[in-house]
């Protein structure tokens, strides 16, 4: 599943604005929104990235294919670096952390 996959940071702008009131022109400010992606690169051409933060496998016994949710298509001149992300390996000594659900 996710081994088939690049795991990234994405670091891009987007478009800001869309005020919700009428202002003077000479007010207007120019002003990009930085904005940080991290996930799987599903898809990759020339003009475009899909991240997707989310995997599922494939799930034989519901009859479900390999699965994502979130997906992000990012245009490639949005993209100001692409950075590979490492998981650690589990230490087979470390102690599991627990969740308690309402702690």
């Amino acid at each position: 599943m996710s081994e088939n996959y690049r795991l990234v940071l994405i670091r891009w702008v987007d478009s800001y604005g869309c005020g919700a009131v009428w202002n003077e022109l000479e007010s207007a400010k120019a002003f990009l929104h930085e904005c940080v992606s991290v996930g799987w690169i599903v898809k990759d051409s020339a003009d475009a990235v899909v991240v997707v933060p989310h995997l599922s496998p494939q799930c034989d016994d519901i009859g479900a294919e390999e699965q994502g949710c979130g997906d992000m298509t990012i245009p490639i001149c949005a993209i100001r670096s692409i950075e590979d992300v490492s998981v650690a390996e589990k230490d087979a000594e470390a102690p599991t952390p627990t969740y308690i659900p309402n702690a």
